[in-house]
């Protein structure tokens, strides 16, 4: 719309000065002037300047199948805020850990970096695990050579050449990588040391709030690296979109607990609202798509690999949601049907036809689930 309406004022700007000389044209250009003069300019959009990365990002080395696998590990502070939680993470999963402020999510990353010490419980990190860990300090730069040089110093084996055109895949293009790095914004300092961080090609990567001041093209930037990393990815972000674009599974952080959901943040979301509309009302504990760490393994049965693998006998990510799918349906149906029959024996007539309501209602969404 703004291109279009450019291209109308310079057609009405050049009607105007052929025609405002000449005396038989002389109203015509004064209509073209007011014309112009009432005309609402729009706002001119900023130029999406996004580098989209097609390609693999590979870790430099692969790590064990299992990188952490942490059985009634207590994290938090002596005295303070602590949580318990068991976990496995595979190999190439990328899970976003999603909740408020203060749930522990910044505590988790931590401990699983060594940097936090856990108050109990066991934690083991998988053989060859090469791990690089991002946080807002990670990104307080202050250092007066420039971009280029900086980003060489780290990696002298890459020709200025090599290193431009890694840092243009980051947005530092042209006399950009010629600015220092102090003088660089907040955003930009979070930029670049992603860009060493991946250019350092981790198998394990912890990332908390990594597109924190960035503007929207370094965000798609960011998510598109992400995207085609093929290491393991635990990602922190109060970015919805962002999390649904990179997290292929979630760690919940509510209420007390610490739940696995194992499918992307747009499809919890869809089934979150699902149990809303069914009249749960009680959040996360009546979410039948959560489910708790310790239930993980039960999903991991199905499939031993990481999705994008494609190796022989893997089962696609659908095929996997719709497995998953009708296992919750059946467990509906065999609760709604043990409430049926102690209905029949105990209840009122009311509380019997509600019961039979109920399970009719899971009776006819696993059919449904079923018949797609």
């Amino acid at each position: 719309a703004w291109e279009q309406q450019q291209e109308e004022i310079r057609h009405l700007q050049e009607l105007i000065r052929r025609f405002r000389s000449r005396p038989n044209k002389a109203a015509f250009a004064r209509s073209r002037k007011k014309l112009l003069e009432r005309m609402v300019p729009l706002e001119k959009p900023e130029e999406d300047t996004a580098v989209i990365r097609t390609g693999e990002l590979l870790p430099l080395r692969r790590s064990s199948k299992w990188v952490y696998q942490a059985e009634d590990l207590q994290i938090g502070y002596p005295g303070g805020f602590a949580r318990t939680l068991d976990l496995r993470i595979r190999r190439g999963q990328k899970i976003g850990l999603v909740g408020p402020n203060g749930s522990g999510k910044t505590m988790l990353l931590r401990t699983l970096t060594g940097l936090q010490t856990p108050l109990a419980g066991r934690l083991s990190v998988g053989g060859h695990a090469d791990l690089a860990y991002f946080d807002q300090n990670s990104a307080a730069l202050e250092d007066e050579r420039d971009i280029l040089t900086w980003f060489r110093d780290r990696f002298p084996a890459l020709t200025e050449q090599d290193a431009r055109h890694t840092l243009a895949g980051y947005l530092f293009t042209g006399r950009d990588v010629r600015r220092t790095v102090s003088s660089l914004s907040g955003g930009e300092k979070a930029r670049l040391t992603l860009a060493a961080l991946l250019e350092s090609r981790p198998n394990v990567l912890l990332l908390d709030e990594p597109t924190n001041h960035m503007d929207l093209p370094a965000r798609e930037t960011i998510e598109s690296v992400l995207r085609a990393y093929q290491g393991t990815l635990l990602v922190i972000s109060h970015d919805r979109y962002f999390v649904s674009r990179t997290a292929e599974s979630l760690l919940l952080f509510e209420g007390e607990d610490i739940r696995y959901y194992p499918f992307g943040y747009e499809q919890y979301m869809r089934w979150k609202e699902e149990s809303e509309e069914a009249g749960a009302g009680n959040g996360i504990e009546d979410l039948r798509a959560a489910r708790r760490l310790k239930e993980q393994a039960v999903l991991e049965s199905f499939q031993a690999v990481p999705g994008k693998s494609h190796l022989p006998g893997e089962l696609s990510t659908e095929t996997l949601a719709r497995d998953w799918r009708l296992r919750e349906c059946e467990k509906e149906m065999e609760a709604a049907y043990a409430g049926a029959l102690a209905a029949a024996f105990e209840g009122e007539e009311q509380d019997r036809q509600a019961a039979c309501r109920r399970w009719t209602d899971a009776c006819l969404r696993w059919y449904e689930e079923w018949s797609t």
